[in-house]
């Protein structure tokens, strides 16, 4: 008889940490702390193919 094996379920990225909404946070560092912060937390996981260390180094493109 076949066993069936169950799949960790991976969390789910925070909507709120896809994309940079200025109404929802005071600003872009605090934005990214908490992505940064999340990707600590879920070390398995990325964030648009952003792991943490690139995380570290990410800057906004109005920046660039």
């Amino acid at each position: 008889m076949a066993q069936w094996r169950q799949q960790p379920v991976l969390p789910l990225v925070p909507a709120r940490l896809l994309d940079y909404d200025p109404r929802e946070w005071r600003s872009w560092q605090e934005w990214s702390d908490a992505r940064f912060a999340w990707l600590l937390d879920h070390p398995d996981r990325d964030i648009d193919g952003m792991d943490v260390v690139s995380a570290i180094f990410e800057e906004p493109e109005w920046w660039q």
